[in-house]
């Protein structure tokens, strides 16, 4: 048997305030005998407790600094997702300053095009022309580069000498 059963056992009892070295001497007085340990066997339970209570204590510090790793864990992994993110994009943002850099050459270019008018082939001398046939054929040609001429103005670009 172990001590904590051995000593669980009472010293004495007490009845009304009158103290009985035994339960059958108690059992001699009206009311309920009320049971009297030692106060090794009191010391021993308390000890127990003071055990089990750190125990608990313990493992409560335990649960909470797994709570805190874990929580510290799951903020280091973000960290790192938000980092990864934030080279992905600085890498996006590097090929978006290339491509920008190229669409500004690009459009240099095209301003410079839309600078330079668009050269229109000569109209024919309606004075040159001797027959008919030549000054129809003359206006007909001349007629068409103006149509051409008054399209691309409309167009926004300038035509010949304007």
């Amino acid at each position: 048997m172990d001590k904590l059963s051995e000593l669980s056992k009472p010293v004495a009892w007490e009845v009304k305030g009158i103290l009985c070295h035994s339960e059958e001497e108690a059992q001699v007085y009206v009311g309920e005998p009320e049971p009297l340990y030692s106060q090794e066997y009191v010391s021993a339970l308390l000890a127990e407790l003071e055990a089990k209570d750190k125990r608990i204590a313990d493992l409560s510090v335990g649960k909470v600094g797994n709570a805190l790793l874990e929580r510290e864990n799951h903020h280091v992994e973000v960290v790192d997702k938000m980092l990864e993110r934030i080279a992905e994009l600085e890498a996006y943002n590097t090929k978006l300053r290339d491509w920008n850099a190229g669409l500004a050459q690009e459009s240099c270019e095209l301003q410079a095009k839309l600078a330079t008018p668009v050269r229109l082939p000569e109209k024919y001398n309606m004075k040159m022309a001797g027959d008919k046939s030549t000054k129809s054929m003359f206006y007909g040609h001349n007629s068409a580069i103006n149509d051409c001429a008054r399209a691309i103005c409309a167009a926004g670009f300038t035509a010949g000498d304007e």
